[in-house]
Protein backbone atom coordinates (compact mmCIF):
# COMPACT_ATOMS: atom_id res chain seq x y z
CA UNK A 1 0.00 0.00 0.00
CA UNK A 2 2.81 2.60 0.00
CA UNK A 3 3.76 2.79 -3.34
CA UNK A 4 4.53 0.32 -6.30
CA UNK A 5 8.26 1.33 -7.03
CA UNK A 6 9.76 -2.14 -6.18
CA UNK A 7 7.32 -3.69 -3.57
CA UNK A 8 7.54 -7.46 -5.18
CA UNK A 9 10.98 -7.40 -5.75
CA UNK A 10 12.03 -6.39 -2.32
CA UNK A 11 9.36 -9.24 -0.83
CA UNK A 12 11.07 -11.40 -3.00
CA UNK A 13 14.37 -10.76 -1.90
CA UNK A 14 13.70 -10.90 1.75
CA UNK A 15 11.79 -14.26 1.34
CA UNK A 16 15.03 -15.78 -0.10
CA UNK A 17 17.53 -14.25 2.65
CA UNK A 18 15.14 -15.30 5.40
CA UNK A 19 14.47 -18.37 3.86
CA UNK A 20 17.07 -20.35 5.99
CA UNK A 21 16.50 -18.96 8.96
CA UNK A 22 12.50 -20.16 8.57
CA UNK A 23 13.70 -23.62 7.99
CA UNK A 24 15.88 -23.38 11.17
CA UNK A 25 12.70 -22.19 13.04
CA UNK A 26 10.13 -24.60 11.51
CA UNK A 27 12.47 -27.18 10.54
CA UNK A 28 11.37 -27.45 7.21
CA UNK A 29 11.38 -25.04 3.92
CA UNK A 30 9.80 -21.90 3.80
CA UNK A 31 6.47 -20.51 3.16
CA UNK A 32 5.25 -16.80 2.59
CA UNK A 33 1.76 -15.28 2.98
CA UNK A 34 0.14 -14.23 0.67
CA UNK A 35 1.01 -10.42 -0.26
CA UNK A 36 -1.74 -8.46 0.78
CA UNK A 37 -3.44 -5.98 -1.78
CA UNK A 38 -1.58 -2.35 -2.47
CA UNK A 39 -2.37 0.69 -4.58
CA UNK A 40 -0.16 3.16 -5.59
CA UNK A 41 0.47 5.67 -2.81
CA UNK A 42 4.06 7.43 -4.04
CA UNK A 43 5.51 9.34 -1.30
CA UNK A 44 4.95 13.52 -2.65
CA UNK A 45 8.04 14.87 -4.96
CA UNK A 46 8.67 18.78 -3.95
CA UNK A 47 7.29 21.04 -1.99
CA UNK A 48 4.19 20.56 0.07
CA UNK A 49 3.23 23.74 2.10
CA UNK A 50 0.34 22.95 4.81
CA UNK A 51 -0.69 26.55 5.20
CA UNK A 52 -3.18 29.12 7.70
CA UNK A 53 -3.45 25.95 10.68
CA UNK A 54 -3.23 26.44 14.39
CA UNK A 55 0.21 24.74 14.71
CA UNK A 56 0.90 22.89 17.67
CA UNK A 57 5.18 21.78 16.97
CA UNK A 58 5.33 20.21 20.43
CA UNK A 59 8.88 21.84 20.77
CA UNK A 60 9.41 23.87 23.45
CA UNK A 61 12.11 26.33 21.11
CA UNK A 62 9.04 27.36 18.35
CA UNK A 63 6.18 26.72 20.19
CA UNK A 64 2.79 27.41 19.01
CA UNK A 65 1.68 29.28 15.77
CA UNK A 66 -2.23 30.10 15.41
CA UNK A 67 -2.52 30.53 11.50
CA UNK A 68 1.11 29.13 10.84
CA UNK A 69 2.42 27.08 8.01
CA UNK A 70 4.80 24.10 7.96
CA UNK A 71 7.08 23.58 4.79
CA UNK A 72 7.82 19.98 3.63
CA UNK A 73 10.25 18.58 0.89
CA UNK A 74 10.30 15.15 0.11
CA UNK A 75 10.21 13.38 3.75
CA UNK A 76 11.31 16.04 5.69
CA UNK A 77 10.49 19.35 7.44
CA UNK A 78 11.69 22.51 6.11
CA UNK A 79 10.35 25.00 8.01
CA UNK A 80 7.85 25.99 10.40
CA UNK A 81 6.05 29.83 10.63
CA UNK A 82 3.51 32.05 9.40
CA UNK A 83 3.38 33.61 6.08
CA UNK A 84 6.49 31.34 3.89
CA UNK A 85 6.91 31.78 0.69
CA UNK A 86 7.53 28.19 -1.28
CA UNK A 87 6.97 29.36 -4.90
CA UNK A 88 5.19 26.04 -6.60
CA UNK A 89 4.58 24.49 -3.53
CA UNK A 90 1.52 21.88 -3.38
CA UNK A 91 -0.56 23.76 -1.12
CA UNK A 92 -2.81 21.78 1.86
CA UNK A 93 -5.14 23.98 3.09
CA UNK A 94 -5.00 24.02 6.96
CA UNK A 95 -7.84 26.44 7.94
CA UNK A 96 -10.34 25.41 10.53
CA UNK A 97 -7.45 22.40 11.68
CA UNK A 98 -4.95 21.92 14.42
CA UNK A 99 -1.79 21.18 13.00
CA UNK A 100 0.41 18.79 15.40
CA UNK A 101 2.71 15.81 14.97
CA UNK A 102 1.31 12.53 14.39
CA UNK A 103 0.63 10.25 17.31
CA UNK A 104 3.03 7.78 18.69
CA UNK A 105 2.12 4.62 20.58
CA UNK A 106 4.58 2.86 22.83
CA UNK A 107 3.11 -0.62 23.23
CA UNK A 108 0.41 -2.57 21.08
CA UNK A 109 -0.33 -6.01 20.32
CA UNK A 110 -1.07 -5.50 17.22
CA UNK A 111 -1.84 -9.37 16.29
CA UNK A 112 -4.78 -9.67 18.22
CA UNK A 113 -6.46 -7.16 16.26
CA UNK A 114 -9.03 -9.38 14.90
CA UNK A 115 -10.00 -11.24 18.37
CA UNK A 116 -12.66 -8.06 18.27
CA UNK A 117 -16.22 -9.07 19.30
CA UNK A 118 -14.51 -11.81 21.04
CA UNK A 119 -12.95 -10.75 24.24
CA UNK A 120 -14.88 -9.65 27.33
CA UNK A 121 -14.05 -11.73 30.67
CA UNK A 122 -14.01 -14.87 31.94
CA UNK A 123 -12.24 -18.55 31.66
CA UNK A 124 -13.05 -19.15 28.02
CA UNK A 125 -13.58 -15.35 26.50
CA UNK A 126 -10.65 -13.09 28.45
CA UNK A 127 -8.17 -11.98 26.45
CA UNK A 128 -5.54 -14.04 28.40
CA UNK A 129 -7.19 -17.42 27.76
CA UNK A 130 -7.45 -16.47 24.02
CA UNK A 131 -3.64 -15.99 23.64
CA UNK A 132 -4.27 -19.98 23.47
CA UNK A 133 -5.20 -18.52 19.54
CA UNK A 134 -1.97 -18.00 18.48
CA UNK A 135 -1.24 -21.60 18.90
CA UNK A 136 -3.39 -21.69 15.39
CA UNK A 137 -2.32 -18.50 13.73
CA UNK A 138 -0.48 -19.25 10.17
CA UNK A 139 1.63 -16.15 8.42
CA UNK A 140 -1.10 -14.61 6.89
CA UNK A 141 -3.05 -14.28 9.80
CA UNK A 142 0.17 -12.13 11.49
CA UNK A 143 0.08 -10.06 8.37
CA UNK A 144 -3.93 -9.45 8.00
CA UNK A 145 -4.10 -9.03 11.90
CA UNK A 146 -1.24 -6.58 11.78
CA UNK A 147 -2.11 -4.77 9.08
CA UNK A 148 -5.98 -4.33 10.27
CA UNK A 149 -3.90 -2.50 13.33
CA UNK A 150 -2.24 -0.51 11.51
CA UNK A 151 -4.60 1.23 9.10
CA UNK A 152 -7.20 2.01 11.99
CA UNK A 153 -4.18 3.71 13.85
CA UNK A 154 -3.33 5.56 10.71
CA UNK A 155 -6.73 6.55 9.80
CA UNK A 156 -6.79 7.99 14.07
CA UNK A 157 -3.68 9.64 13.53
CA UNK A 158 -1.17 7.66 15.00
CA UNK A 159 1.80 7.74 12.89
CA UNK A 160 4.26 6.03 15.20
CA UNK A 161 3.78 2.68 16.90
CA UNK A 162 5.20 -0.35 18.72
CA UNK A 163 4.35 -3.58 17.58
CA UNK A 164 4.76 -5.80 20.60
CA UNK A 165 4.92 -8.82 18.51
CA UNK A 166 4.80 -11.60 21.31
CA UNK A 167 2.49 -13.77 19.70
CA UNK A 168 4.85 -15.12 17.06
CA UNK A 169 6.67 -18.52 16.75
CA UNK A 170 8.55 -18.30 13.84
CA UNK A 171 10.91 -16.25 11.75
CA UNK A 172 7.83 -16.46 9.28
CA UNK A 173 5.47 -15.00 11.21
CA UNK A 174 8.34 -11.78 12.27
CA UNK A 175 8.35 -11.65 8.61
CA UNK A 176 4.37 -11.28 7.82
CA UNK A 177 4.30 -8.48 10.43
CA UNK A 178 7.23 -6.82 9.24
CA UNK A 179 6.02 -6.87 5.70
CA UNK A 180 2.39 -5.77 6.79
CA UNK A 181 4.00 -2.66 8.78
CA UNK A 182 6.06 -1.91 5.67
CA UNK A 183 3.08 -2.00 3.16
CA UNK A 184 0.66 -0.19 5.48
CA UNK A 185 3.09 2.73 5.57
CA UNK A 186 3.05 3.69 9.12
CA UNK A 187 6.42 4.39 11.19
CA UNK A 188 7.13 1.21 13.48
CA UNK A 189 8.89 -0.39 16.15
CA UNK A 190 8.73 -4.36 16.13
CA UNK A 191 9.20 -5.53 19.08
CA UNK A 192 10.77 -8.80 18.22
CA UNK A 193 9.69 -11.81 20.98
CA UNK A 194 12.14 -14.54 21.73
CA UNK A 195 10.82 -17.73 19.44
CA UNK A 196 9.24 -20.63 21.40
CA UNK A 197 11.33 -23.59 22.60
CA UNK A 198 14.40 -21.69 21.23
CA UNK A 199 17.57 -20.10 23.35
CA UNK A 200 17.58 -16.16 23.60
CA UNK A 201 20.89 -16.61 21.58
CA UNK A 202 18.73 -17.67 18.57
CA UNK A 203 16.47 -14.87 19.17
CA UNK A 204 18.83 -12.20 18.99
CA UNK A 205 20.57 -13.11 16.11
CA UNK A 206 16.96 -13.25 14.41
CA UNK A 207 16.39 -9.21 15.94
CA UNK A 208 19.90 -8.18 14.33
CA UNK A 209 19.13 -9.69 10.79
CA UNK A 210 15.82 -8.53 10.72
CA UNK A 211 17.71 -5.22 11.41
CA UNK A 212 19.82 -5.41 8.68
CA UNK A 213 17.27 -6.72 6.31
CA UNK A 214 14.22 -4.51 7.41
CA UNK A 215 15.64 -1.21 8.41
CA UNK A 216 17.02 1.91 6.75
CA UNK A 217 16.04 2.41 3.11
CA UNK A 218 14.13 -0.94 2.64
CA UNK A 219 11.34 0.63 4.12
CA UNK A 220 11.79 4.37 3.60
CA UNK A 221 13.38 4.61 7.47
CA UNK A 222 10.70 3.92 8.49
CA UNK A 223 11.25 0.48 10.62
CA UNK A 224 13.66 -0.13 13.48
CA UNK A 225 14.00 -3.23 15.77
CA UNK A 226 13.99 -3.50 19.22
CA UNK A 227 13.88 -6.39 21.57
CA UNK A 228 11.34 -7.88 24.25
CA UNK A 229 12.13 -9.67 27.43
CA UNK A 230 11.07 -9.98 30.92
CA UNK A 231 12.26 -8.60 34.21
CA UNK A 232 13.41 -12.07 35.20
CA UNK A 233 16.67 -13.91 34.82
CA UNK A 234 16.92 -13.59 31.33
CA UNK A 235 17.13 -9.38 31.97
CA UNK A 236 20.54 -8.73 32.51
CA UNK A 237 21.88 -10.81 29.26
CA UNK A 238 19.12 -8.99 26.98
CA UNK A 239 19.63 -5.66 28.30
CA UNK A 240 23.45 -5.99 27.98
CA UNK A 241 22.63 -7.41 24.08
CA UNK A 242 20.74 -4.27 23.48
CA UNK A 243 22.87 -1.76 24.85
CA UNK A 244 25.60 -3.10 22.62
CA UNK A 245 23.42 -3.35 19.76
CA UNK A 246 21.86 -0.15 20.09
CA UNK A 247 18.84 -1.41 20.64
CA UNK A 248 15.73 -0.48 22.71
CA UNK A 249 14.47 -2.88 24.78
CA UNK A 250 11.08 -3.33 26.51
CA UNK A 251 9.04 -5.49 29.39
CA UNK A 252 6.13 -5.57 30.95
CA UNK A 253 6.24 -4.40 34.62
CA UNK A 254 3.70 -4.87 37.24
CA UNK A 255 0.05 -5.67 35.51
CA UNK A 256 -1.82 -3.76 39.16
CA UNK A 257 -4.76 -5.90 40.75
CA UNK A 258 -4.84 -8.67 37.77
CA UNK A 259 -2.63 -10.86 39.89
CA UNK A 260 -2.33 -11.41 43.53
CA UNK A 261 0.20 -9.41 45.82
CA UNK A 262 3.29 -11.44 45.70
CA UNK A 263 3.31 -11.18 41.77
CA UNK A 264 2.96 -7.94 41.81
CA UNK A 265 5.68 -7.56 44.63
CA UNK A 266 8.21 -9.73 42.94
CA UNK A 267 8.03 -7.14 39.88
CA UNK A 268 8.60 -4.50 42.24
CA UNK A 269 11.59 -6.62 43.22
CA UNK A 270 12.82 -6.90 39.92
CA UNK A 271 12.66 -3.66 38.84
CA UNK A 272 14.22 -2.19 41.69
CA UNK A 273 17.01 -5.08 41.62
CA UNK A 274 17.90 -3.93 37.93
CA UNK A 275 17.80 -0.33 38.83
CA UNK A 276 20.32 -1.09 41.52
CA UNK A 277 22.13 -2.81 39.45
CA UNK A 278 22.53 -0.22 36.66
CA UNK A 279 20.80 -2.73 34.51
CA UNK A 280 17.48 0.10 33.68
CA UNK A 281 18.17 3.02 31.80
CA UNK A 282 17.35 5.05 28.94
CA UNK A 283 17.04 2.13 26.48
CA UNK A 284 14.21 0.32 28.60
CA UNK A 285 10.75 0.85 28.22
CA UNK A 286 8.46 -1.03 31.11
CA UNK A 287 4.89 -1.16 30.21
CA UNK A 288 1.87 -0.96 32.68
CA UNK A 289 3.67 -0.81 36.25
CA UNK A 290 0.60 -0.45 37.67
CA UNK A 291 0.00 -0.33 41.85
CA UNK A 292 3.50 -0.80 42.42
CA UNK A 293 5.31 0.48 45.62
CA UNK A 294 6.80 4.30 46.06
CA UNK A 295 10.02 3.17 45.56
CA UNK A 296 9.56 1.06 42.44
CA UNK A 297 8.80 4.51 40.84
CA UNK A 298 11.36 5.91 42.75
CA UNK A 299 13.91 3.52 41.14
CA UNK A 300 12.46 4.00 37.52
CA UNK A 301 12.99 7.91 37.87
CA UNK A 302 16.63 7.76 38.68
CA UNK A 303 17.56 5.19 36.16
CA UNK A 304 15.79 7.26 33.63
CA UNK A 305 13.85 3.87 32.27
CA UNK A 306 10.74 4.76 30.48
CA UNK A 307 7.29 3.94 31.02
CA UNK A 308 4.44 2.99 28.92
CA UNK A 309 1.06 3.91 30.43
CA UNK A 310 -2.38 2.41 28.54
CA UNK A 311 -5.39 3.77 30.86
CA UNK A 312 -8.15 2.27 28.29
CA UNK A 313 -6.91 -1.53 28.73
CA UNK A 314 -5.53 -0.40 32.37
CA UNK A 315 -9.65 0.45 33.06
CA UNK A 316 -10.96 -2.61 31.22
CA UNK A 317 -8.55 -5.27 32.51
CA UNK A 318 -8.25 -4.18 35.43
CA UNK A 319 -5.42 -3.78 36.52
CA UNK A 320 -6.50 -0.43 39.04
CA UNK A 321 -5.92 3.23 38.30
CA UNK A 322 -3.26 4.18 35.58
CA UNK A 323 -0.03 5.67 37.82
CA UNK A 324 0.79 8.74 35.94
CA UNK A 325 -0.22 10.73 39.86
CA UNK A 326 2.60 7.91 41.19
CA UNK A 327 5.18 8.42 38.75
CA UNK A 328 5.01 11.99 38.65
CA UNK A 329 4.86 11.86 42.83
CA UNK A 330 8.17 9.44 42.52
CA UNK A 331 10.31 12.10 39.90
CA UNK A 332 9.51 10.13 37.65
CA UNK A 333 9.21 13.08 34.27
CA UNK A 334 6.38 13.00 31.89
CA UNK A 335 8.76 13.35 29.27
CA UNK A 336 9.75 9.94 30.01
CA UNK A 337 6.42 8.48 29.97
CA UNK A 338 4.52 7.59 26.62
CA UNK A 339 0.56 6.37 25.97
CA UNK A 340 -0.13 2.84 24.28
CA UNK A 341 -3.07 1.46 22.51
CA UNK A 342 -2.18 -2.29 24.66
CA UNK A 343 -4.99 -4.29 22.18
CA UNK A 344 -7.64 -3.51 20.13
CA UNK A 345 -9.26 -6.43 20.73
CA UNK A 346 -11.01 -5.16 23.53
CA UNK A 347 -10.37 -1.27 23.00
CA UNK A 348 -9.72 1.24 20.08
CA UNK A 349 -6.88 3.14 18.25
CA UNK A 350 -8.47 6.51 19.86
CA UNK A 351 -5.45 8.69 21.21
CA UNK A 352 -7.56 11.35 21.78
CA UNK A 353 -9.33 8.93 24.26
CA UNK A 354 -6.21 7.71 25.28
CA UNK A 355 -5.57 11.46 26.74
CA UNK A 356 -8.24 11.85 28.28
CA UNK A 357 -7.88 8.36 30.29
CA UNK A 358 -4.75 9.48 31.53
CA UNK A 359 -5.82 12.97 32.56
CA UNK A 360 -8.93 11.74 34.23
CA UNK A 361 -6.81 9.32 36.12
CA UNK A 362 -4.48 11.86 37.54
CA UNK A 363 -7.71 13.61 38.35
CA UNK A 364 -8.67 11.11 40.10
CA UNK A 365 -6.05 9.97 41.69
CA UNK A 366 -5.07 13.05 43.24
CA UNK A 367 -7.99 14.54 43.77
CA UNK A 368 -6.31 18.04 42.25
CA UNK A 369 -7.98 19.89 39.09
CA UNK A 370 -4.53 20.49 37.74
CA UNK A 371 -2.36 17.53 38.77
CA UNK A 372 -2.37 17.07 34.72
CA UNK A 373 -2.77 19.59 31.97
CA UNK A 374 -4.52 18.74 28.11
CA UNK A 375 -0.85 20.27 27.27
CA UNK A 376 0.90 17.28 28.94
CA UNK A 377 -1.01 15.03 27.94
CA UNK A 378 -0.45 15.85 23.55
CA UNK A 379 3.54 15.69 24.66
CA UNK A 380 2.96 11.74 26.11
CA UNK A 381 0.93 11.47 22.91
CA UNK A 382 3.47 12.82 20.59
CA UNK A 383 7.29 13.49 21.76
CA UNK A 384 7.03 11.83 24.89
CA UNK A 385 6.12 8.48 23.07
CA UNK A 386 8.94 9.14 20.45
CA UNK A 387 11.36 9.46 23.37
CA UNK A 388 10.24 6.04 24.61
CA UNK A 389 11.00 4.71 21.75
CA UNK A 390 14.64 6.14 21.02
CA UNK A 391 12.93 8.04 18.15
CA UNK A 392 13.27 11.33 19.41
CA UNK A 393 15.70 12.88 16.92
CA UNK A 394 13.31 11.89 14.14
CA UNK A 395 9.98 12.56 15.08
CA UNK A 396 7.24 13.70 17.94
CA UNK A 397 7.36 17.40 17.33
CA UNK A 398 7.15 19.65 14.17
CA UNK A 399 10.45 20.54 14.33
CA UNK A 400 12.59 21.91 11.37
CA UNK A 401 14.87 18.30 9.66
CA UNK A 402 12.41 15.88 11.62
CA UNK A 403 10.68 13.64 9.11
CA UNK A 404 7.09 14.91 7.99
CA UNK A 405 4.77 12.97 10.19
CA UNK A 406 1.93 15.75 10.77
CA UNK A 407 -1.49 15.24 11.33
CA UNK A 408 -4.80 17.71 10.86
CA UNK A 409 -7.76 17.66 12.81
CA UNK A 410 -10.51 19.55 12.01
CA UNK A 411 -12.30 22.32 14.41
CA UNK A 412 -15.39 22.45 12.78
CA UNK A 413 -17.40 19.18 13.14
CA UNK A 414 -19.99 19.51 15.72
CA UNK A 415 -18.08 17.92 18.23
CA UNK A 416 -15.45 20.68 18.17
CA UNK A 417 -15.63 24.43 17.71
CA UNK A 418 -14.05 26.53 15.09
CA UNK A 419 -12.44 30.54 15.88
CA UNK A 420 -9.53 32.37 17.04
CA UNK A 421 -8.56 33.05 20.50
CA UNK A 422 -9.30 29.28 21.58
CA UNK A 423 -7.09 26.63 23.29
CA UNK A 424 -6.60 24.07 20.85
CA UNK A 425 -4.92 21.72 23.36
CA UNK A 426 -8.54 21.46 25.05
CA UNK A 427 -10.20 20.98 21.50
CA UNK A 428 -7.96 18.11 20.91
CA UNK A 429 -7.70 16.67 24.34
CA UNK A 430 -11.24 17.07 25.55
CA UNK A 431 -13.18 17.15 22.77
CA UNK A 432 -11.68 15.22 19.42
CA UNK A 433 -12.15 12.41 18.46
CA UNK A 434 -10.78 9.84 15.45
CA UNK A 435 -13.55 11.33 13.31
CA UNK A 436 -12.08 14.47 13.29
CA UNK A 437 -8.75 13.29 11.88
CA UNK A 438 -8.88 15.50 8.38
CA UNK A 439 -5.25 14.70 6.92
CA UNK A 440 -2.88 11.99 7.95
CA UNK A 441 1.17 12.49 6.58
CA UNK A 442 3.88 9.29 7.38
CA UNK A 443 7.52 10.32 6.07
CA UNK A 444 5.96 13.29 3.66
CA UNK A 445 3.07 10.29 2.21
CA UNK A 446 -0.19 11.21 2.23
CA UNK A 447 -2.31 8.57 3.47
CA UNK A 448 -5.66 9.98 4.51
CA UNK A 449 -6.59 13.64 3.16
CA UNK A 450 -10.10 15.68 3.73
CA UNK A 451 -10.75 12.21 5.76
CA UNK A 452 -10.94 9.52 3.22
CA UNK A 453 -7.79 7.26 2.76
CA UNK A 454 -5.45 7.08 0.27
CA UNK A 455 -3.80 4.42 -1.17
CA UNK A 456 -5.30 2.16 1.47
CA UNK A 457 -8.20 -0.53 0.64
CA UNK A 458 -9.66 -0.36 3.77
CA UNK A 459 -12.89 -2.24 2.69
CA UNK A 460 -10.74 -5.36 1.82
CA UNK A 461 -8.21 -4.67 4.89
CA UNK A 462 -11.80 -4.67 7.06
CA UNK A 463 -13.19 -7.87 4.76
CA UNK A 464 -9.83 -9.44 5.17
CA UNK A 465 -9.52 -9.28 9.48
CA UNK A 466 -13.19 -10.78 9.27
CA UNK A 467 -12.26 -13.54 7.16
CA UNK A 468 -9.34 -14.62 9.24
CA UNK A 469 -11.03 -14.16 12.51
CA UNK A 470 -13.62 -16.82 11.24
CA UNK A 471 -11.32 -19.20 9.97
CA UNK A 472 -9.22 -18.97 13.10
CA UNK A 473 -12.00 -19.71 15.09
CA UNK A 474 -12.82 -22.77 12.84
CA UNK A 475 -9.15 -23.94 13.44
CA UNK A 476 -9.35 -23.86 17.52
CA UNK A 477 -13.27 -25.13 17.48
CA UNK A 478 -14.08 -22.18 19.46
CA UNK A 479 -17.65 -22.89 21.26
CA UNK A 480 -20.27 -20.38 20.02
CA UNK A 481 -20.63 -17.22 22.30
CA UNK A 482 -22.90 -16.45 24.54
CA UNK A 483 -24.42 -13.77 23.23
CA UNK A 484 -26.30 -13.01 26.38
CA UNK A 485 -22.89 -12.59 28.77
Amino acid sequence: MNGQDSGGTRRDVMKAMLAGLVATASGGAASAAAPAARTGNRALRGDTLIRNGYVLTQDAGIGDIEGGDVHIRGTKIVAVGRNLNVPGARIIDARNTIVLPGFVDTHWHMWTSIWRGLVLDGNVWGYFPLRKLMNFYTAQDHYTSVMHSAVEGLMAGFTTVHNYAHGIRSVEDMEAELRALDDSGIRARFGCNPLADEKPPYSRSVALKLRQDWAGSRAEDRLTIGLLSELGAAWESDVRFARDNGMGISAHGSLGGMFPPAVAGASDDAIIKWAEAGLLGPEALLIHVVGSRPETYRALAASGARMSLAPMTEAVAPMGIPPFADAMAAGVPLANIGLSVDVTAQSVADMFGIMRGALNATRMRTLQQYSMVPRQAIEMATLGGARCLGLADQVGSLTPGKCADVVLVRTDAINMMPGTGLDPTRLIVLCAQPANVDTVMVNGRIVKRNGRAVGIDVERVVADAADAQRRLRERAQLPPLDLKA
